[in-house]
């Protein structure tokens, strides 16, 4: 943890390497990533899903066939997850392009959210409706999970609203104002240095309390995080790492506000 924290190594290294572009080839490892999650996606020209993604695809860009059990479409749980990618290494390295990809992934999922029943589902074929509610993944012979059942879909994205949020913030601040409202609560490398442990999902979108007045809809907010401290049940290492990183942010706010 000293490392991954420390001013010289670990993770703040990695992060002043791409800052200061003194590490060419820690740099281009990210933008190499970035270049293949655009070359991979949708058309941009598409009037239904541009700039999206779907479940998988080969090393080589192609998507994988069929036979594989993978949905064909657009996956916009596969899609917020490339969109938030993009938009923090816009936020680490800039490059506006990497901006308007992140923009023109956000505003396709809520269109195709919005054109169809308006609720969220992970699948969408090519034409904009949900696949979810049909058996496309029952298939016999599957090689990935049992062919003689049908998966069940997730009913919400509870990571898509504040991804959302933070490329909207993005574009309403742009990269210097955002950097400086993402470090007026903690250093801008420990704030990443959490998403990058699990210990965040908020990727990005600056909305810990910095007046008492914003307490209330924080909470709110974060209802199902903060009710791991009253809950016995700890699914594992994770659970209890998540109760105790809970904790700490009540600890956070009780000192700060006096609550």
């Amino acid at each position: 943890m000293r490392d991954l924290f420390g001013a010289e190594h670990g993770f703040d290294g990695l992060v002043d390497a791409f800052e200061r572009q003194l590490d060419p080839f820690q740099r281009r490892s990210a933008e190499r990533s970035v270049e293949f999650l655009v070359k991979v996606r949708s058309g941009t020209g598409l009037e239904i899903g541009p700039g999206l993604w779907s479940s998988a695809c080969t090393l080589s860009g192609l998507p994988v066939e069929k036979s594989l059990g993978f949905a064909d479409g657009y996956d916009t749980l596969a899609s917020r997850y490339s969109m938030q990618a993009i938009l923090g290494v816009w936020v680490i390295l800039g490059d506006g392009q990497r901006l308007s990809a992140a923009d023109l992934a956000a505003r396709s999922i809520q269109d195709l959210v919005k054109n169809d029943d308006g609720h969220w589902h992970r699948h969408f074929n090519y034409k904009g409706v949900s696949t979810d509610t049909q058996a496309t993944t029952r298939q016999a012979g599957r090689i990935f999970g049992p062919g003689e059942s049908q998966e069940a879909a997730p009913s919400t994205d509870p990571g898509l609203p504040p991804a959302l949020d933070a490329v909207a913030q993005a574009k309403e601040l742009g990269r210097e104002k955002l950097r400086a409202r993402l470090m007026s609560d903690v250093p801008l490398k420990q704030h990443l240095a959490q998403i990058a442990s699990g210990l965040s999902q908020d990727l990005m979108t600056p909305d810990f309390p910095t007046a008492p007045e914003q307490v209330a809809a924080y909470l709110k907010q974060h209802d199902a995080q903060f009710r791991l401290i009253d809950d016995g049940t700890e699914a594992g290492l994770g659970g209890k790492v998540a109760r105790i990183w809970a904790i700490y942010l009540r600890a956070k706010l009780e000192n700060r506000f006096e609550i």
